[in-house]
């Protein structure tokens, strides 16, 4: 009598995973070595592994972008030349802000120069309106005082002609 041993699911899935991954298609003729089994014995659980391969990759490709894991040496450089990358981003991002707002503050106060200016002379203009106004005032004024009397007296020596 021989003695079989008991072969597991999780074994027969993993052998499955390594074929797999070497791009040898898993069968139960090919499981049968590595697990010292037989036929009989894989045949159920490598159809199990096949009906549960797209369920499986969907949450791999899922969880990892549909890339196989990194090794961590290369997630350390990954991430040390990602925050480097982003520090210099940052530094870069906030020269050019300083210029920027450089630039605005020196056009602001241009401009406040500019309105100031205007302001100055429109008052200038104001004064120089009102300072108008009056001399036109002053000569309607005088003109008006200086034609009545004229008249007056023109129209005396007339009558007495």
């Amino acid at each position: 009598m021989s003695t079989r041993t008991l072969i597991s699911e999780s074994d027969v899935w993993d052998v499955c995973d390594q074929l797999l991954a070497q791009g040898i298609l898993p069968t139960a003729e090919r499981i049968i070595e590595p697990l010292a089994s037989t036929v009989s014995q894989v045949g159920a659980l490598v159809d199990a592994w096949y009906a549960k391969l797209g369920e499986r990759l969907k949450q791999s490709s899922c969880m990892s972008g549909g890339l196989p894991p990194l090794p961590a040496a290369a997630v350390g450089a990954a991430s040390v030349l990602w925050d480097a990358a982003r520090i210099h981003t940052e530094s870069v991002l906030q020269a050019c802000h300083a210029r920027e707002i450089n630039a605005l503050e020196r056009q602001l106060a241009w401009q406040q120069q500019v309105a100031e200016v205007a302001t100055a002379q429109t008052r200038m203009a104001e004064r120089r309106l009102a300072a108008l106004e009056l001399r036109i005032q002053q000569l309607a004024t005088s003109q008006s005082s200086q034609s009545t009397p004229h008249n007056v007296a023109s129209g005396r020596r007339s009558r007495g002609h």
